[in-house]
């Protein structure tokens, strides 16, 4: 799922999992439980808001462009997380540390301990990234998962 745009940052893959783990030597990536969609038990239809209690990870992989200007950029990442109607229902900002990094691979977890619903359906997360303080946030792509019903038996 790459896409280009006007950034030293571009976007490979990212998704959303119950555990991540970074392996300290070798700096290998182990993803356990990725998440497609959640099913819930429910005998009606959703209240006007309901928070799901449950542990989850954003993972986001991205490959850095231009690895020798890394040092006059102070980068932050914005996910925006939608609804099924395309409605903005949360936002998270995180700077990003490109002091350690050594070849042109960055990967950013962000947990989420719930997860709030509206109604059934496809919610995205949209990944955003602004390269310095003063410039805007500009899409670089989106993962998302599914809420559904469970079917009554």
């Amino acid at each position: 799922m790459e896409k280009k745009i006007n950034s030293f940052l571009k976007l490979k893959w990212a998704l959303v999992c119950r555990s991540v783990s970074v392996d300290q030597k070798t700096g290998l990536l182990s993803v356990f439980n990725v998440i497609e969609e959640i099913c819930l038990k429910s005998k009606s239809d959703l209240p006007s808001q309901l928070v799901i209690p449950v542990d989850i990870n954003l993972v986001i992989n991205l490959e850095v462009d231009d690895i020798t200007s890394l040092d006059k950029l102070t980068p932050s990442l914005r996910v925006v997380i939608l609804n099924p109607d395309k409605k903005e229902i949360g936002c998270k900002d995180i700077k990003i540390d490109l002091s350690g990094i050594n070849n042109d691979k960055l990967r950013v977890i962000i947990g989420f301990d719930s997860f709030d619903i509206d109604d059934f359906g496809r919610y995205e997360f949209v990944i955003c990234v602004k390269e310095n303080d003063g410039s805007v946030y500009k899409k670089i792509g989106s993962t998302s998962i599914k809420i559904e019903k469970e079917a009554q038996k």
